[in-house]
């Protein structure tokens, strides 16, 4: 949150987007490491 409200301008805005949702953001690579994990493991690797 603090992020987005130190943001300037537009483009800062759209930086900070890509960050935290683009292709290689943390959260997509959180995706693609429980498509790797037994169903039976999915729901204990949530809480981080």
């Amino acid at each position: 949150m603090r992020e987005i409200e130190s943001c300037a301008n537009a483009n800062d805005i759209l930086n900070t987007k890509a960050k935290y949702l683009g292709k290689k953001s943390f959260l997509n690579s959180l995706y693609g490491k429980m498509r790797e994990l037994d169903p039976e493991e999915r729901p204990a690797s949530v809480t981080l």
